[in-house]
């Protein structure tokens, strides 16, 4: 049942941070500065005792989706439906719907600065979402908040917001630099 979880069990963190350190010091020396890059979550579970900063959603608005964990199954499984039911975070799940549908009404992808973030708690649901232009000059920054059951209704403000703060002039822009 916890075969992967029993994998791991024989993995040895001084082993793993050996390695983050090699790493780090050779990226160090390859880029000629500072390379200490890395998760909270994982300087947390190493123990690591180093300084670290932790950036403000103001400073670095995420990706869609970032942090979740996805299984993909072929559709014709579904005989995994029950099982995978039981492991899923709907909160979770409706947070990256949520993120991935604002991204891609602002025509959001690889190329494209745009992040979004929505947080669910007891049923109340904040969404921070961000656009720019590819230099990074010209910046939008829209959050929103209210109960989850009107998420539909704050998604369009949302979207109605970013098209009065000048959204599509920044997409046509960017849509013309990556011809």
């Amino acid at each position: 049942k916890y075969k992967s979880l029993e994998a791991l069990s024989n993995v040895n963190e001084k082993e793993i941070l050996k390695d983050v350190n090699a790493m780090s010091a050779s990226l160090k020396l390859s880029l000629g500065g500072s390379a200490d890059n890395m998760a909270e979550a994982a300087i947390k579970r190493l123990k690591l005792d180093v300084p670290y900063y932790q950036f403000s959603n103001d400073e670095m608005t995420p990706a869609a989706g970032q942090g979740a964990v996805a299984i993909e199954i072929a559709s014709k499984r579904t005989d995994l439906n029950k099982i995978l039911s039981k492991i899923n975070h709907n909160p979770s799940s409706i947070a990256v719907e949520i993120e991935r549908h604002i991204i891609n009404k602002l025509e959001g992808g690889c190329k494209t600065p745009v992040g979004c973030l929505a947080t669910i708690h007891k049923n109340k649901l904040k969404i921070e979402a961000y656009l720019s232009d590819i230099s990074g000059t010209h910046v939008i920054r829209i959050s929103d908040f209210g109960q989850l059951s009107d998420k539909d209704e704050i998604i369009e403000n949302m979207l109605i917001a970013f098209i009065d703060e000048g959204a599509k002039k920044i997409i046509d822009s960017n849509r013309e630099a990556l011809v």
